[in-house]
């Protein structure tokens, strides 16, 4: 729970030394004294909680291509897992878009293409470096 944006509800397993150990390997410097440690799985504030998943991304792929049929869409659910590079991702849904386009294919229009997942956009290590040190 404490990895899928629970913030404060949810005891967080990460530390203060995790963080800095990250930002040392880049070579990016950590202000000392600004910063407290999150409550942890075990503090008393957080242990009298409880938390409920109660939708997921297969749900709401699931809620979206029902949707899209009532309003007339030929819809396809691509993937619920999708994983990868945002940018190769991006590219990959807009080479569809295009097919659609000039094909019909793989639904023809008014088409509805559908998918999920979770991507990762990479930085690379001295550009991040310097946003972070720049805001700092």
């Amino acid at each position: 729970m404490d990895v899928i944006g629970s913030g404060p509800a949810v005891g967080d397993r990460s530390t203060i030394a995790d963080a800095r150990a990250v930002l040392t390997r880049y070579g990016i410097e950590l202000a000392t004294g600004l910063l407290e440690e999150s409550p942890k799985p075990d503090d008393p504030g957080v242990r009298r909680g409880s938390n409920v998943i109660v939708g997921s991304n297969r749900q709401a792929i699931a809620a979206a291509a029902k949707k899209a049929r009532s309003l007339g869409y030929r819809t396809v659910v691509l993937s619920t897992t999708i994983q990868g590079e945002t940018r190769e991702i991006a590219a990959m849904h807009a080479a569809i878009a295009r097919e659609v386009l000039a094909s019909g294919q793989p639904a023809k229009r008014p088409a509805c293409i559908l998918s999920g997942g979770e991507t990762t956009v990479r930085c690379a290590a001295q550009g991040a470096a310097d946003a972070i040190k720049s805001s700092c």
